[in-house]
């Protein structure tokens, strides 16, 4: 969970819930199988159920979880209690679009020209062989939604 723009954390977040992005599955690839369904399988059981939240000009002190007080969000607490928290997430422009367009292409948003909203019948330019994160979930993954 990431937030455009705002403060530093309010509190110290939980090391037993903070990540460091690693490989993907990497205890499948170290792990000796006998057969491609077993193979299979082993990789469906060990897929981790991710939900990616980019809130738009949400500070880090924005959430009970880390300080707020006037603002109930009880399934936001939820899902921050029981997952696993990215605390030291950065957006590379604080623009709503542009800070989406680096999230979806892993990219700059500079390179495809996006340095402000897009409003009306203006188009966003990609590549043609631009890879979306979607579609690298769907490597890993079985199916991917987006709200």
């Amino acid at each position: 969970m990431c937030g455009c723009g705002g403060s530093q954390p309010a509190t110290s977040p939980d090391p037993e819930k903070t990540i460091t992005p690693q490989p993907a599955l990497p205890q499948v690839a170290s792990q000796p199988v006998t057969s491609r369904a077993e193979a299979k399988e082993t990789a469906i059981q060990s897929r981790p159920n991710v939900i990616l939240i980019l809130s738009d000009d949400m500070g880090y002190s924005d959430l009970p979880k880390f300080g707020e007080s006037e603002i109930i969000t009880p399934a936001v607490d939820r899902l921050a209690a029981e997952g696993t928290l990215f605390t030291v997430a950065y957006v590379t422009a604080p623009i709503c679009v542009a800070s989406q367009m680096g999230l979806l292409t892993g990219q700059y948003q500079q390179r495809f020209g996006v340095c402000d909203n897009i409003y009306g019948e203006q188009r966003v330019r990609l590549f043609l062989r631009q890879t979306l994160l979607p579609a690298v979930f769907l490597l890993v993954w079985i199916s991917t939604g987006w709200l």
